[in-house]
């Protein structure tokens, strides 16, 4: 079980490495949108502006799906480390 354990948390370190990532690039593309509406023509028409709008808060929901499925795994992956350890303590 501890060599499922290892691998497992690998994945979630490569999981959560990835989504700290693709979070911090959104948060750029948030602040580019946001610094373009505040300017005049900083979008070619309306309908672009509200395209690229749709498209961010698209991404952010898949976002916070990925967020609540890695708490999912991490909680259950923590849940296992203690079954394991009050195992070990069982012998």
């Amino acid at each position: 079980m501890s060599e499922s354990l290892k691998v497992r948390k690998e994945k979630l370190n490569r999981e959560l490495s990835q989504y700290s990532t693709d979070l911090a690039d959104y948060n750029g593309r948030v602040a580019d949108f946001n610094r373009r509406a505040g300017v005049s023509g900083g979008f070619l028409s309306q309908s672009d502006f509200y395209s690229q709008r749709q498209a961010l808060k698209a991404e952010l929901s898949e976002l916070n799906e990925r967020r609540a499925n890695l708490n999912s795994e991490i909680n259950s992956y923590n849940s296992d480390v203690l079954r394991l350890r009050e195992l070990g303590r069982a012998d």
